[in-house]
């Protein structure tokens, strides 16, 4: 039985993407135990959330780590991850992009690309310089 009933039919979009994740989120700053919160996401996401917010600062990637874990027990495409990086790793593209290695090395995912539908929808009405 569900605590906390979800309203599954509560989704809000993903800017122009056409996709779409849970009005509920669920964050992971300030994780004290592990793997309660991992069995804590797995069972949030087992319950119609789909969008779960980290960050490599919080606990110098353990947050990311968690998340990874809940991820490999519920299926990749049954989450929306977002993830942020420190502002300091936007000084140059190089660091932006090793930042953002060891962020999906710790999430144990690869990056998401949008599917070719989705990439074609948004040149339609958001056409290139000619």
């Amino acid at each position: 039985m569900t605590l906390f009933p979800i309203d599954n039919s509560d989704r809000k979009p993903i800017g122009s993407t056409g996709e779409t994740v849970s009005a509920i989120g669920v964050g992971t700053w300030a994780i004290r135990d592990p793997d309660r919160m991992v069995e804590a996401l797995v069972y949030a996401f087992s319950n119609g959330i789909d969008n779960v917010d980290t960050a490599e600062m919080y606990g110098n990637g353990l947050a990311e780590e968690v998340v990874g874990r809940s991820v490999k027990r519920v299926g990749r495409d049954n989450v929306f991850i977002t993830t942020k990086l420190l502002p300091h790793r936007f000084r140059s593209e190089d660091l932006a992009e090793k930042a953002m290695k060891r962020s999906l090395s710790r999430l144990g995912v690869r990056l998401r690309r949008p599917s070719p539908n989705t990439l074609a929808r948004q040149r339609s009405r958001h056409p290139g310089p000619d």
